[in-house]
Formats: structure tokens, C-alpha cells, sequence
């Protein structure tokens, strides 16, 4: 399968590495922050299917998928699976798949 990100995923991305490196002030550990949800993402891609769905909650497509401190929202397709949306677990996930 296939990966596609959203645009609003890849700047989820950025901003969880520019948040972890200002907070800490060591760029590494962003980098590995990013690189334990990188992955997960291969993981996704191998078994589409490894996450909640999320149909009951949000959109009948919509899965999700926890990655350490972070939660992966995405959708799968018959060949394709789109990263929706990633932000930490303790955000109100209805604020921001709405």
C-alpha cells in the first residue's frame, strides 16, 4: 500500500518536531520522537488495518492508531493509506478531526 499525507499531517509533523526541540533544546530528541512515529506509519502501510476504527466516533473511514505519546488519525483505501491528522493524545481529538 501506499502512504499520503494530508497537508494539515505534514504540518502536524513539523510542529511536533519544532514543539520537542524548543522544548528540550536538543534536536534529537525530536528526531526520535519522529522517527519511533515514522515507524508506525510503515507499520500502517504494511497492515492497514492494525488501528480503532474510528467509524462510531468521527468519519466511517477514520482510524486511529497510538505512536508513544501521539495518536495517528487516518483513512484507509483500497490501495492508499492517507495520514489524516497526528497530535498528542491528551488533545481533544473531536476539536480537531471536526
Amino acid at each position: 500500500m501506499r502512504l499520503r499525507y494530508s497537508r494539515r499531517a505534514l504540518t502536524d509533523l513539523d510542529e511536533i518536531w519544532v514543539y520537542l526541540a524548543n522544548k528540550s533544546g536538543n534536536a534529537e530528541i525530536a528526531d526520535r520522537v519522529l522517527d519511533s512515529i515514522t515507524l508506525t506509519l510503515i507499520k500502517l502501510r504494511r497492515n492497514p488495518l492494525l488501528g480503532r476504527s474510528r467509524a462510531n466516533t468521527f468519519n466511517p473511514r477514520l482510524r486511529s492508531i497510538p505512536t508513544g505519546r501521539y495518536v495517528i488519525y487516518y483513512r484507509v483505501y483500497a490501495d492508499l493509506v492517507e495520514i489524516y491528522r497526528i497530535f498528542h493524545r491528551s488533545r481533544d481529538a473531536q476539536k480537531f478531526l471536526i
